[in-house]
């Protein structure tokens, strides 16, 4: 198995493209019901080879993840050989909270510019679907461009 098998939750999202998959291995619902009450082997590697499939689909067209904590806040665009990641980091003592979306939109009108914005470019430790599946594991969000963007134009302005 390439990254783990879908949970319950992530399963019943998918369910009508299960079916497409069982349909397309030859198997109608009355057989795949017959697998599944005998625990076989076989339920188990369709399981593992359909949830692999869900996310090498997923992985494959991200190209923006995001991570947020209350005083800290990353983009990342994903390039084929490589991860642009920006963010910006805000101290302890700062109202701010950066799991408010519009909090991003404050950073421009605070003066003291106490805040760090940091840039920069790593290369894959791993291949690039498996280390964008283990970042979405560990709680990044796929998202649009929009964050990194406005990151950019933050860090562009500042350059702390």
């Amino acid at each position: 198995m390439k990254y783990r098998y879908l949970t319950y939750e992530e399963f019943e999202v998918v369910e009508d493209d299960f079916s497409n998959y069982l349909y397309d291995c030859g198997l109608s619902p009355y057989e795949w019901r017959l697998l599944q009450d005998n625990y076989s082997e076989q339920a188990w590697s369709m399981l593992g080879e359909y949830s692999d499939q869900v996310f090498d689909r997923l992985v494959k067209d991200v190209k923006y993840l995001e991570f947020r904590t209350d005083k800290h806040l990353k983009a990342i665009e994903c390039h084929k050989d490589h991860m642009v990641s920006i963010g910006v980091e805000i101290p302890e003592s700062s109202k701010l909270d950066l799991t408010d979306i519009g909090t991003l939109l404050d950073l421009d009108r605070v003066d003291d510019h106490a805040y760090k914005c940091f840039e920069f470019i790593v290369s894959y430790h791993k291949d690039r679907d498996h280390q964008i599946f283990d970042m979405i594991e560990e709680g990044c969000y796929v998202v649009d461009s929009s964050v990194f963007n406005k990151l950019k134009i933050l860090r562009n302005s500042y350059q702390n």
